[in-house]
């Protein structure tokens, strides 16, 4: 059965049913999420009931469909979850249910066969985690067995929802207990990453859905730039290579449009089931993730759009992700009285610290509700004092909604193409939000453009010229032939069906796009060419033929200059716009550019190379340019994929207003000490998009700093190092997500200047200083000698033990780190040994 036409039906009486204020809409909740992949009966009622004297004020079940009916024919067994929501009624908590559709594959005879299952890109049925796969939401038979389950469900439960016990229900289908199109395959026992569904009924519909957009199948074709003779032949994009670049392009857009559309179709279908058992039963929609790169595969970009008739959206959110931008995501892009939830898998190899941290940002930005996935005693144990902490922080404490501080806006098609971290829409949320130890929230709203254009080309647009015929001058009596370029007309949405020569000289012909004729006069012969559409629409444009005794040849065009290197960064896009006018042609026009030899990573479309480059390196591509005859010309792009760098800038350190530029640092700089102020400080940046900082100053000073706001400096405030002669090595390292973006090492120099000539001096041979010294003490060796026994006594004669990581070597130099030895302030004695094995020894003080 054809049913693209249900979508809008569906979604407009889904739309128009009533929301329902409910009593529970100030409260927040901490669940215990018991995921019941063990089918025994009692299992886990000990960790539910822990959970809860720990603190936790709802409980959250998931109800497999293949264990409650194992076979087509076996009696419904309720009994292990029967247990557990009476379990839960009696410890006077909230319930949430996970009604879960994914059946293990040796269960499925009877509800779907393989073919009726979601099929991969090398249409291979889905199988995953615990041998679980699930149906296409494009069969409805499937789905009307799907959504008779989920009506048992809701019926079965239908009294605990009516005495205010169930706080919701959302329907899952992947084997991560998530909604969505699932990203990976596991056929053969060695799962690889993949994107779905093309199954037999998906791939139908997709032909359905595309005669319906663009009518005409030549309209197709120029968006999709294919050459189908039928919609019968339409099949879905597909990348083998690279699954991101499946939905490049107008054909990878509408492939995730109409995905959208069937996933959409199947939320809104599963919410009417729900609430036709009970009107007050709130729906979840479940999904993994709404702003991560498996987001797009997924199909849960545009997650507004797919919950307008939901009550709220929760994301299973990774315990070291960025919480609180996911959370402003969500927050910002649901409806008003929405919900916003989330889910924690506890982690515990970095400590309880990044949980604490979770569940904070996930309340303090906006959640209502958020489970915790408790699956054995040793986790709950670790829990347990967290849970506790949270009861008076959070539990205790009404829900109200948080107050943006700034606005931002991104498109749908900005993060499908780059995502939401290379695309810098997190770069922009960070920079709003402020620093990451005090973020606050921002209103970061999607535009869903992708779906406001998704019935673009069933409106007629007319051709025009998008090359005006230049003239032509030929030889009398001679033989004339002139094909005309394809690229003369053009036509947005269709293509061009008839092209006719009108008020033609009676030597000249015009049949199959080619004039020919032998001119037997001398003159100016001009004439109109019109050109008419697929749709009947049409335009016209002149050509004029010169006739002498001469003519003249057809001049192939030219290199006009040299072509720009384009240069990007790795893990950035790239955008490099292919321009006409690089070429010339003299007695004509350029009628198209090809592009030979692009890295995998990159496609050319529309005039533009756009990618997101995978590799460092230089690619050298050929351009072809054709003139108006075909006569070409070709030159060389070389696009080259850096490194991103990270630059220092050197600061006068000082308060807010005083502090002052002095320069950018380049390798190998030598700075004069009496042109710098008496303290300096170092900001750090980088060419790509970055969230941490890690820099490090060894030489004659040392410090390491780990920071994570901006500015991202050596020092906070207005603090700052005295800018003492001397070497440095100064090494910057950027992060983003805890991924190592760049890094950069510059060695720099202070040298000593005369107080009265200001120009460099040099140190004396075994000269030692500061002295006092505050931090570091520094020994100017003489040419060639490397290093040096050094020890440090005290005044009492007890010595110090100086440990090498201490003791900085340079060629030299040497630098003695004394705050890392902990001094007291006083006076010590430093002992330098010569090579005949004598010792110098200097007094120096320590302030």
């Amino acid at each position: 059965m054809k049913y693209w036409w249900c979508f809008w039906w569906i979604s407009i009486g889904a739309m128009l049913m009533p929301k329902v204020v409910r009593a529970d809409d100030n409260e927040r909740y901490l669940a215990v999420l018991l995921l019941n992949l063990d089918r025994r009966n009692d299992v886990d009622l000990d960790i539910l009931e822990d959970a809860v004297k720990a603190g936790c004020n709802a409980v959250h079940l998931t109800i497999h469909w293949d264990q409650v009916y194992p076979s087509i024919s076996s009696q419904p067994d309720w009994q292990k979850y029967d247990t557990q929501i009476a379990l839960a009624q009696k410890l006077g908590v909230k319930i949430a249910l996970r009604i879960y559709l994914g059946r293990n594959e040796g269960r499925i005879q009877g509800f779907w066969t393989p073919d009726q299952r979601q099929h991969d890109q090398q249409g291979k049925p889905l199988v995953a985690g615990y041998a679980s796969t699930f149906f296409s939401y494009a069969h409805r038979p499937s789905v009307e067995k799907a959504r008779e389950f989920i009506k048992e469900v809701c019926q079965r439960y239908v009294e605990h929802q009516k005495q205010g016990r169930i706080s919701w229900v959302s329907v899952c289908s992947t084997p991560t207990q998530e909604t969505g199109y699932y990203h990976e395959n596991n056929p053969d026992g060695s799962p690889y990453a993949t994107v779905f569904d093309y199954s037999p009924s998906m791939k139908e519909e997709f032909k359905i859905w595309a005669s319906r957009k663009y009518q005409k199948i030549a309209r197709l074709n120029v968006a999709w730039q294919t050459q189908y003779n039928s919609f019968e032949e339409v099949v879905p994009p597909t990348s083998l290579k690279n699954r991101d670049q499946i939905f490049w392009g107008d054909a990878g857009k509408d492939w995730y449009v109409f995905r959208h559309a069937i996933f959409k179709q199947f939320i809104e279908q599963t919410t009417q089931t729900i609430k036709s058992v009970h009107p007050q039963y709130r729906v979840i929609t479940d999904f993994g993730s709404v702003f991560d790169q498996l987001s797009t595969v997924c199909g849960s970009l545009a997650f507004r759009d797919l919950n307008l008739t939901t009550d709220g959206v929760k994301i299973n959110d990774d315990v070291h992700y960025d919480h609180r931008f996911s959370i402003d995501v969500l927050r910002s892009n649901v409806l008003p009285g929405q919900w916003v939830l989330n889910e924690v898998f506890p982690d515990f190899r970095q400590g309880q610290e990044p949980v604490v941290k979770q569940i904070d940002e996930n309340f303090a930005h906006g959640a209502r509700w958020i489970s915790i996935v408790i699956g054995t005693r040793n986790i709950l144990e670790q829990m347990r004092p967290i849970i506790q902490k949270a009861v008076p922080k959070w539990l205790q404490v009404p829900f109200t909604p948080p107050q943006a501080k700034s606005f931002m806006t991104y498109n749908l098609s900005q993060v499908l193409e780059f995502g939401y971290f290379s695309g810098g829409v997190y770069s922009e949320w960070s920079n709003k939000a402020g620093p990451a130890s005090n973020r606050q929230p921002v209103e970061i709203r999607m535009v869903e453009d992708l779906l406001a254009d998704s019935l673009r080309g069933s409106i007629n647009r007319h051709p025009f010229v998008k090359n005006a015929l230049p003239t032509k001058t030929i030889r009398v009596n001679s033989s004339f032939s002139y094909k005309l370029s394809s690229e003369v007309f053009g036509d947005l949405d269709g293509l061009i069906s008839s092209v006719e020569a009108i008020n033609l000289p009676n030597w000249l012909s015009f049949q199959g796009g080619v004039f020919r004729g032998i001119p037997n006069q001398l003159g100016t012969y001009s004439f109109t060419l019109k050109a008419t559409d697929d749709d009947g629409a049409s335009i016209e444009t002149p050509f004029t033929i010169i006739v002498n005794e001469v003519g003249v040849l057809n001049r192939p065009p030219t290199v006009k200059k040299p072509y720009p290197e384009a240069i990007g960064l790795y893990k950035q896009p790239l955008i490099f716009t292919i321009k006409d006018s690089i070429f010339t042609d003299s007695d004509g026009f350029i009628s198209r550019i090809e592009v030979e030899g692009l890295p995998t990573w990159a496609q050319y479309r529309n005039g533009e190379i756009r990618g997101l480059a995978d590799t460092v390196g230089v690619y050298l591509v050929m351009l072809r340019a054709y003139d108006d005859e075909e006569a070409m010309v070709s030159t060389t792009l070389k696009i080259s994929i850096n490194y991103p760098t990270v630059f220092f800038d050197l600061i006068k350190a000082g308060r807010p207003g005083e502090r002052i530029l002095l320069k950018r640092l380049r390798p190998n700089d030598r700075l004069l000490e009496h042109e710098l102020p008496p303290y300096i400080n170092v900001y750090s940046s980088c060419d790509a998009i970055f969230d941490t900082f890690v820099l490090e100053l060894t030489g004659s000073q040392s410090r390491t700093v780990s920071t994570d706001r901006s500015p991202f400096s050596l020092y906070e405030g207005d603090l700052g190092m005295p800018a003492i002669a001397g070497k440095y090595i100064l090494k910057g390292t950027a992060y983003f997500k805890k991924d190592l973006i760049a890094s950069t090492i510059y060695e720099f120099e202070i040298l000593p200047t005369d107080p009265t000539t200001r120009l460099p001096t040099e140190i004396d041979d075994w000269a030692v200083y500061p002295n006092p010294a505050l931090d570091f003490i520094n020994i100017k060796l003489p040419l060639g000698k490397a290093s040096t026994p050094i020890r440090l006594i005290s005044l009492l004669g007890a010595e110090i033990v100086l440990p090498e990581r201490a003791i900085f070597r340079t060629e030299g130099l040497i630098s003695i780190n004394v705050r890392q030895l902990k001094l007291a302030p006083g006076m010590y004695l430093l002992k330098l040994q010569n090579e005949d094995a004598t010792w110098r020894t200097f007094k120096v003080i320590k302030q």
